[in-house]
């Protein structure tokens, strides 16, 4: 059952709770709950597929004979996971149908050859690079507990659910991340000076000598601070965005920032201190690529009450880097 994102001003997770309150309610509480907390706009589907009334579906079934709890559980784990949302969005996707897929790479730069009038046009010979990606599984049982479902904790059960989901894609940046950490080629080392977009721009230098368009910029949050520190009371273009939160695209690349740590045995992910790398920029169509084989999915939650506190999220995915000189890593 899905609930309509348009018919009420509440987040997933408040819903959740809420929901979760009604579960345990007795038949007066569960009679107020729904003359005074549930929004006579809000909406959801019922076992037939129609738009109905949440009032009134509730009002003629028992919420544990609906799926309105299942539907803003996985809510609530998808909110979470926008909130980390960053290498999905940073790098391109591969859909898969199976567990391991061979993706072909190859450089733009080049030219064609002269021919003859009415020649017969030379096949193109650039080399093209095979590279494998691999799914691999990822699964973690959500951290709600017995005695928070026997104690109706629902607010927690709520945002305890929402903060999974923020593990789930936070996995996903540590992985993807990591991957292009260890195979980029290309680093510009700042040496202590010139860190925020002077620093972009000399690494977009190496990645555009190598024949490549850099589109991307990948930081952690302390080159975010770094660099939007450079916007910040200034009159320069972006800097009413870096006022409000958000950093402006930088020299003609995307940033996106990852908080998380990273998969890479080699390199520290931050900005702090002598051989960290706290930047990546590159050319985001031949960089690298992620295969997904299931998004963020709930296993294991049938009842919508006992099965709270045995429910998992999964994720099963793989990353793989393409050409490693399109990747440049900025060291601190």
């Amino acid at each position: 059952m899905r609930t309509t994102e348009t018919t009420y001003a509440g987040t997933h997770e408040r819903r959740l709770a809420l929901y979760l309150e009604l579960a345990h309610a007795g038949p007066a509480e569960t009679k107020r709950i729904l003359g005074t907390r549930i929004p006579r706009e809000l909406s959801a589907y019922d076992a037939k597929g129609n738009i109905v009334p949440v009032r009134e579906l509730l009002k003629s079934e028992a919420i544990d004979g609906t799926t309105l709890i299942q539907t803003e559980f996985y809510n609530t784990i998808i909110e979470g996971a926008s909130l980390a949302k960053a290498m999905r969005q940073a790098v391109p996707k591969v859909s898969m149908t199976s567990n391991k897929i061979t993706i072909p790479f190859r450089k733009s730069a080049g030219y064609m050859k002269e021919v003859p009038e009415a020649a017969e046009a030379p096949i193109d010979e650039s080399e093209i690079i095979n590279r494998d990606i691999a799914i691999k599984t990822y699964r973690e049982r959500s951290l709600i507990t017995q005695n928070m479902v026997d104690d109706c904790q629902y607010d927690l059960i709520a945002e305890e659910a929402k903060h999974h989901g923020e593990r789930a894609e936070n996995t996903l940046n540590h992985i993807i991340l990591g991957v292009m950490l260890q195979g980029s080629e290309l680093e510009h080392d700042s040496a202590g000076t010139n860190q925020g977009t002077k620093a972009i721009a000399d690494a977009k230098g190496l990645v555009r000598a190598k024949g490549y368009s850099p589109d991307t910029l990948v930081m952690c949050p302390d080159a975010e601070t770094l660099t939007g520190k450079e916007y910040l009371l200034t009159s320069n273009t972006g800097s009413q965005q870096a006022i409000l939160g958000q950093l402006p695209p930088m020299l003609g690349l995307k940033p996106h920032t990852v908080g998380t740590t990273t998969s890479s045995s080699t390199y520290t992910w931050g900005y702090a201190a002598d051989s960290n790398i706290g930047m990546i920029v590159y050319d985001s169509r031949v960089a690298a690529k992620y295969g997904l084989r299931q998004d963020i999915m709930l296993e294991n939650y049938r009842d919508p009450v006992r099965d709270l506190n045995g429910a998992v999220v999964k994720l099963r995915f793989g990353a793989v880097v393409g050409l490693g000189d399109a990747i440049c890593r900025v060291e601190y």
